[in-house]
């Protein structure tokens, strides 16, 4: 697990390092990492990490003050992030007394911190750094404490697309169960009503025998007697099934479960332990007779709701960053990753979209922004420039999806690629590029390019284009280095590396870290802000 330190003024470093010793003595299996970078520090909340910002009282202060609107809403609903200073009640107006805890390093306080990140750790599954998944964490952790069995079933509430299934194999996993050979199954109640008969079948197994050329087998109840079943939508079960359902769990505690094979004529016993979910109202429910009300006193205090995506605010970095990388990890594919920038995921969260398919919405976009990303024509844009074409669309997946067979998509004559891309004839980097240079920015990269034309075989619009790439990847990321734009140029590491030599000379970027062979440091760059427009404002 990576939990990162800020280090906001350089006074208390050595405070800050023998604290961050005994947070590493009561667990070595986390990854500290300490830094004193500004402006990293500002993106923290984006990065979808638990960390802990340190310093005098004033720095703090002015760190705080410093948030904007969207990161102030994360911050609020954040159970993750720590202060460290000198002060032992330092407060804020901006941190919520519940959620960013206070720490002074002149006391044993790591506890604080390590008991959380092990909460953390334990449910990898379920990404994000909400209060309201803090919450749920520790509720799946009371309901899986003990002996499991048909006597204590779970009821998941959530709206669809919430992680429902997620928060059940998260149960599953650190239950006594979670360790057999057997496995929870997932289905969904509405599998079960294509026919009330064989539903039946599928849950209590079916006697050789019964019908002409029927073959007996055991049922799902059977097979994972020392597993679980998952029911999604077990309201759109049909009645009979809901029935055997409920007699299965009506079972005393720690007692099997009685049930007989359809056909069969001697009772036979399971243990199956019994999940359920729905994003139905249940109160509707009753209301309308789709649901017994003697269902619902059978899960007791063994109830788990998923709120949307909307009201975890500060699970949507790190659900984003989950989802960005699995996107890009396909082993046959040979694109090259893209970062999912902080600036992109701002910019993302402040669109006011609905997410009306909460996680399932989010994975539909970033799908559509990666599947843009890999295709030529759109490979040089920045991440800011296909959500705003995508978005001109609509707010909603429906209106999304349609892109894919559209000429936006494929790069056609009526695609929207950029404001100035009629105006200056330009690849689409480097409309992007103009777009975040000032004026004297992009002048400056007009002499870099102008010196290093002169130097054969490349030409003048090769150089612009292969410096517009290191602009555009330097507003979206903190940084780069001679290996990323190499990657972005396809050009050897010394071309790479002459690139951000001249950019560095003229000042649209500096030097973050010096180019040492001799200690192997690596030379990294960073974006002069005088030079760029942020894109916040473009």
């Amino acid at each position: 697990m990576n939990v990162r330190i800020f280090t906001l003024d350089g006074a208390h470093r050595e405070h800050v390092a023998r604290w961050s010793a005994g947070l590493r003595a009561l667990d070595s299996g986390i990854h500290l990492e300490v830094s004193a970078d500004l402006a990293l520090a500002a993106r923290a909340l984006w990065l979808g990490e638990p960390f802990v910002v340190a310093g005098s009282p004033t720095a703090l202060n002015h760190y705080f003050d410093s948030f904007e609107s969207s990161a102030l809403t994360i911050l609020e609903d954040c159970a993750y992030c720590w202060v460290l200073t000198n002060l032992p009640k330092y407060r804020h107006p901006r941190i919520p007394r519940d959620r960013v805890v206070a720490l002074n390093w002149n006391a044993d306080e790591q506890n604080v911190v390590y008991e959380r990140l092990q909460v953390l750790k334990i449910f990898s599954r379920l990404a994000g750094l909400s209060r309201h998944m803090h919450h749920l964490r520790q509720e799946i952790m009371r309901i899986a404490e003990g002996r499991k069995g048909p006597w204590s079933p779970v009821l998941i509430l959530g709206a669809t697309g919430s992680g429902k299934e997620e928060v059940a194999q998260a149960l599953f996993k650190v239950s006594e169960r979670g360790n057999r050979p057997t496995d929870m199954q997932c289905i969904s109640g509405s599998w079960l009503n294509v026919d009330p008969g064989l539903g039946l079948s599928e849950i209590l197994g079916i006697e050789p025998g019964v019908a002409s050329q029927v073959h007996g087998r055991p049922g799902l109840v059977e097979l994972f007697s020392e597993g679980a079943l998952f029911v999604d939508d077990f309201e759109t079960a049909p009645k009979s099934v809901q029935e055997t359902l409920l007699r299965i769990i009506s079972t005393p505690k720690n007692q099997p479960a009685p049930y007989r094979r359809i056909g069969g004529r001697e009772d036979r016993t399971t243990n199956v332990w019994l999940l359920f979910a729905t994003n139905a109202n249940v109160d509707q429910l009753l209301q309308d007779d789709r649901l017994r009300e003697d269902f619902m006193y059978r899960f007791e205090d063994r109830v788990l709701i998923v709120p949307p995506l909307q009201k975890r605010p500060a699970d949507f970095p790190a659900i984003a960053r989950w989802i960005w990388r699995q996107l890009w990890d396909v082993p046959e594919e040979k694109a090259l990753p893209v970062p999912l920038g902080s600036d992109a995921l701002r910019q993302l969260s402040t669109c006011n979209l609905a997410w009306e398919g909460n996680v399932r919405t989010l994975r539909a976009f970033l799908a559509l922004v990666v599947s843009m990303k890999k295709l030529p024509i759109h490979n040089q844009h920045a991440l800011s420039t296909l959500f705003n074409i995508i978005l001109q669309r609509g707010k909603t997946y429906k209106e999304w999806v349609g892109i894919v067979a559209s000429d936006v998509f494929t790069g056609g004559p009526h695609s929207a690629i950029s404001p100035l891309a009629e105006d200056i004839c330009a690849a689409p980097c480097e409309s992007e590029a103009r777009l975040f240079l000032t004026q004297p920015g992009w002048e400056q990269l007009e002499k870099v390019v102008a010196r290093l034309s002169g130097r054969k075989p490349f030409s003048r619009d090769g150089i612009r284009r292969r410096l517009a790439q290191i602009i555009c990847y330097v507003e979206q990321m903190p940084s780069i280095e001679i290996a990323d734009a190499q990657a972005l140029s396809q050009m050897s590491n010394t071309q790479a590396r002459n690139d951000l030599r001249a950019l560095c000379a003229t000042g649209l970027l500096r030097k973050a870290t010096k180019d040492s062979s001799r200690n192997n440091a690596r030379a990294i760059y960073v974006k002069n802000e005088h030079f760029f427009v942020s894109t916040r404002n473009t």
